[in-house]
C-alpha cells in the first residue's frame, strides 16, 4: 500500500533528523572518551606523585590537584555513560514550536529522550517544564506555560512519536497515522505493538502515556499518588516512572538510598529489578514484603540485644486467623499497648536513673524525647547514646564513670525487655475482649478464634517460627516502637519515598506499617486493582477507607483510575471484564479473539496443548509464553506432563524461582501476578478449580490478563461457570 505524500515527507524528515542526531552523539562520544582517558591518566599520575612526595607543602597542592582531577574524570565518565545510553536510543519523540515573542516569530525544535543532551537538543523526559509540552498538547494546539521562569506561548507545529534503535527509525506516529518499517519498506501500522526496554521487562510507555498519566508521574514530591487500574493499564509502570522522575536531582530530595519498592512475590521483584536500570534507577531496593518484614524484625531483635532469629513457618495456619491479622481492632490494641508501654518507660526512667549524678545533657536528651513523644525504643536509644557519649570522654572521674556504666546497664536491660516483640503480641492477644471491643464487630472476631490464635503464637514463638501474616504484625510492633525501619546497624530510619505495588493484597496493619517507615503519608505511591485480590479471607478495605486510615487528605493526594488497558488486546480484556462484571473497554489495541479448546479427556487436551505450545514457540521464537495453572501443585503436574513431550522448551517457575528467558513457563496464578506474557494458555479452568465465588473470579481474571497478544483456554473437565461462551 502506497503511503500518502505527506507521510513520506514526514518519515524522510525524521530519518534525516535521527541520523544527524546519531552522528552528533557519536562525535561527542569520541571527544568525551579522549578527554576521559587523558584525565584518567593525569589523575593516576598525580596519585603516583602524591605517594612519592615527602615535602608537606608540595603534598597540599598535589592533594588538591588530585581531587580536582578525579572529579573531572568521574564527570567525564558519567557523561560518557549517558552518551552511550543515548546512542542506543537517541530519543522517542520530537516536537516543533512556533512562538511569537514581541512580534518576532521564533521556531524551536526539541527531542524528548531518556537522558538530556544540549548539543543535540535532546531534553530529559524528567525535566517537566519542556517535556510537558509533548505530553499535554497535540499537534496544532496552542499552549501557554511558565518554562524556566518565563511565560511562553505558541503553537505545537509538529509532534512525532518514534521508535528507533541507534540511527535506525523503526516506527513513526503522528496525526497523519502510524507507520512501521518492514522488509518491504514503510507501511501503515494497523496493529499497535508495545515497545520494551529489554526482553520481557517493563514496556517503554513514555512515548505513549496520556496527559493524565504524565501529570501523575510528575506530581509534586509531597503528594500521595494512588492509582487504581485495570490489569495491564500501566499502573505499576507509571508508579516506577514516577519514582524515576522523583529521583532526578532537579525534581525532589528523594534519593535512591532512602527509597524502597514493596511487592508481594519474588517473581515480580525480579521483573522490576531487571527493568529499573533502563530508567537510570540502579540502587533502589525492591523488597518482597514478607521477606523484608522477617529480615527487619530479626534486625530489631539483634539491635535490642535479644538472641532470636525467626524463620518462616512451613505449617499453614488457620485461615480464620487472617480476620485477626486484617482487623482494625488489632491495630488499635497494639497502638494502645505501645502507648501504655511508653508511659511506663518514662516513669521507670524517672525513678531508676540517678539524674543528679549524671551529666545534665543526658537529662536534656530525655526531656526533649518525652516532649517530642518519641516511641519507647527510640527514646531509650536517645538517652543511651547520650550515656555512651559521656563514657567516651577522657576526663571522667571514677564516680561519674561508675554512674554512667550503671545507667548504661539499666538502659540496656530495659531495651532488651522492650525488644521482645513476639512476647508483646502474645500479651496483646491474651485479652480477646480488648481486640473485639476495639474492632467494633467489623472483622467478625470472637473469643474462641482469638484464644486459638494466641495459642498458635505461643507455639511459634517457642519454635522461633513465623506464619505468613504474623511477620507483618511483628514488623508493625518493631517499627512503631523504634520509630522507623531498622538498618543493619540497628539504627532507625524514615524512607523518603515508598512505592507499594499490588495494594489490594495488603492488610490495614501493613499499610500502617508502611506509614510508620516513611517521612509522612505524602511520600507514598500506592497502586493496585481490587479485582486481583486472590485472598478474600483478608479482603482489601477499599480506597476511601485506606485514605482515611492513613490520614491522607484530598488536598495532598491524587487518586486516579486508569481505564485503558495497554497490556492485553481489547478482545482479551473484553473477556476478562465480563468475568468480573465490568463493561468491555472502550479503548485498546485490536487483536485476535481468545480461543477455547474443549476436549472430553486430559489425553486429548494434552495433545492440543503440546501442539499449541510447539506452534507458538516456533512462530514467536523470541517471545515468552506461559501456561497458567490454578495453583502450584497443578503447575507441577502440568510441567511434568509437558516436559516429557517438549523437553527444555518448557520450564517450571513459581514466585520464588522465576526466569524471563524466552520459551514457555509453566506457573500458577499467584506467581504470575504483576507479570505479562506474549501468549498465555490457561490450563483446564474447571468448575472445580474456579467455582462461582469472588476469589475464583479474581483468580481467573488475573490469569487471563497476563496475556498480551494471544489467549488460549483448554478444558477437559466441566468448565468453570465463570467462563462465557467463546468460539471453540
Amino acid at each position: 500500500m502506497d503511503l500518502p505524500e505527506d507521510a513520506k515527507e514526514r518519515i524522510e524528515s525524521e530519518e534525516s533528523v535521527l541520523k544527524e542526531t546519531y552522528n552528533s552523539l557519536l562525535r561527542q562520544k569520541k571527544a568525551c572518551l579522549s578527554k576521559y582517558r587523558k584525565e584518567n591518566a593525569r589523575s593516576r599520575e598525580l596519585t603516583a606523585q602524591l605517594v612519592g612526595q615527602r615535602r608537606s607543602e608540595e603534598k597540599v597542592q598535589l592533594v588538591s590537584d588530585e581531587a580536582i582531577s578525579h572529579k573531572v574524570r568521574d564527570m567525564k565518565g558519567s557523561e560518557l555513560s549517558t552518551l552511550e545510553q543515548l546512542i542506543e536510543r537517541p530519543y522517542f519523540a520530537r516536537i516543533k514550536l512556533k512562538e511569537n515573542t514581541n512580534g518576532n516569530i521564533q521556531e524551536y525544535s526539541y527531542k524528548i529522550g531518556y537522558a538530556g543532551n544540549p548539543d543535540s537538543r535532546i531534553i530529559d523526559w524528567r525535566k517537566a517544564p519542556l517535556s510537558k509540552l509533548y505530553y499535554e498538547y497535540q499537534e496544532g494546539e496552542e499552549y501557554c506555560e511558565i518554562i524556566q521562569g518565563r511565560e511562553r506561548e505558541g503553537t505545537i507545529t509538529l509532534r512525532n512519536t518514534i521508535e528507533a534503535e541507534r540511527a535506525d527509525l523503526r516506527k513513526l506516529s503522528c496525526p497523519i497515522g502510524t507507520f512501521s518499517r518492514t522488509e518491504k519498506g514503510w507501511v501503515v501500522d494497523t496493529l499497535e505493538t508495545r515497545q520494551r526496554s529489554g526482553k520481557y521487562l517493563l514496556p517503554n510507555i513514555l512515548s505513549l502515556i496520556t496527559k493524565e498519566q504524565f501529570q501523575l508521574i510528575t506530581e509534586e514530591a509531597d503528594t500521595t499518588v494512588i492509582i487504581q487500574g485495570l490489569a495491564g493499564s500501566g499502573k505499576t509502570t507509571v508508579a516506577l516512572y514516577r519514582l524515576a522522575w522523583l529521583l532526578h536531582r532537579e525534581n525532589s530530595d528523594v534519593s535512591e538510598g532512602s527509597t524502597v519498592v514493596f511487592v508481594r512475590n519474588n517473581a515480580l521483584k525480579a521483573y522490576i529489578s531487571s527493568a529499573l536500570p533502563a530508567l537510570e534507577v540502579t540502587s533502589v531496593p525492591i523488597e518482597n514484603w514478607r521477606e523484608f518484614a522477617i529480615k527487619t524484625v530479626n534486625k530489631a531483635y539483634k539491635a535490642g540485644g535479644v538472641e532470636k532469629n525467626l524463620s518462616p513457618s512451613t505449617t499453614p495456619s488457620h485461615i480464620g486467623f487472617n480476620r485477626i491479622r486484617g482487623s482494625i481492632g488489632l491495630i488499635k490494641a497494639i497502638d494502645f499497648y505501645i502507648a501504655d508501654q511508653s508511659s511506663r518507660l518514662v516513669a521507670f526512667l524517672e525513678d531508676s536513673l540517678k539524674w543528679n549524678a549524671l551529666p545534665s545533657g543526658v537529662r536534656k536528651l530525655f526531656d526533649a524525647g518525652v516532649q517530642k513523644s518519641l516511641p519507647p525504643i527510640a527514646l531509650l536509644k536517645e538517652v543511651l547514646n547520650g550515656i555512651q557519649r559521656g563514657l567516651s570522654s577522657k576526663y571522667l572521674s571514677p564516680e561519674l564513670k561508675a554512674e554512667l556504666e550503671q545507667a548504661e546497664l539499666t538502659l540496656r536491660d530495659a531495651l532488651k525487655r522492650l525488644s521482645l516483640y513476639y512476647r508483646d503480641l502474645i500479651v496483646i492477644t491474651k485479652n480477646p475482649d480488648k481486640l473485639i471491643s476495639e474492632d467494633n464487630g467489623k472483622s467478625l472476631l470472637d473469643d474462641d478464634l482469638i484464644i486459638s490464635y494466641h495459642n498458635h503464637l505461643v507455639k511459634n514463638e517457642k519454635n522461633a517460627a513465623i506464619s505468613p501474616g504474623d511477620e507483618s504484625i511483628l514488623l508493625y510492633l518493631a517499627v512503631s516502637k523504634c520509630g522507623g525501619a531498622i538498618t543493619p546497624s540497628g539504627e532507625s530510619i524514615k524512607y523518603s519515598h515508598i512505592v507499594i505495588d499490588e495494594a489490594q493484597d495488603y492488610t490495614p496493619l501493613e499499610f500502617k506499617t508502611a506509614l510508620s517507615m516513611v517521612r509522612n503519608a505524602d511520600n507514598l505511591t500506592i497502586v493496585g486493582d481490587r479485582s486481583q485480590n486472590l485472598d478474600l479471607s483478608a479482603p482489601f478495605i477499599g480506597w476511601a477507607k485506606l485514605m482515611d486510615l492513613l490520614g491522607i487528605s484530598d488536598e495532598n493526594s491524587r487518586f486516579v483510575t486508569l481505564h485503558v488497558p495497554h497490556r492485553s488486546t481489547a478482545q482479551i480484556m473484553a473477556l476478562a471484564n465480563r468475568i468480573v462484571g465490568r463493561e468491555p473497554p472502550k479503548e485498546g489495541r485490536q487483536g485476535r479473539n481468545p480461543v477455547w479448546i474443549r476436549r472430553n479427556s486430559s489425553t486429548e487436551a494434552l495433545s492440543d496443548i503440546i501442539d499449541w505450545i510447539s506452534r507458538y514457540t516456533e512462530k514467536y521464537p523470541s517471545a515468552l509464553t506461559a501456561v497458567i495453572c490454578r495453583d502450584k501443585k497443578e503447575a507441577k503436574d502440568a510441567y511434568f506432563m509437558l516436559k516429557n513431550h517438549l523437553g527444555y522448551t518448557v520450564r517450571l517457575c513459581d514466585e520464588d524461582n522465576f526466569t524471563f528467558d524466552t520459551g514457555c513457563v509453566v506457573t500458577d496464578v499467584k506467581s504470575s501476578k504483576g507479570l505479562e506474557f506474549h501468549g498465555v494458555l490457561i490450563w483446564n479452568p474447571s468448575a472445580r478449580s474456579y467455582p462461582p465465588n469472588n476469589e475464583a473470579r479474581n483468580a481467573l481474571y488475573t490469569a487471563i490478563t497476563r496475556a498480551e497478544h494471544h489467549l488460549c483456554i483448554v478444558t477437559w473437565e466441566r468448565p468453570s461457570p465463570l467462563l462465557p461462551h467463546l468460539s471453540h
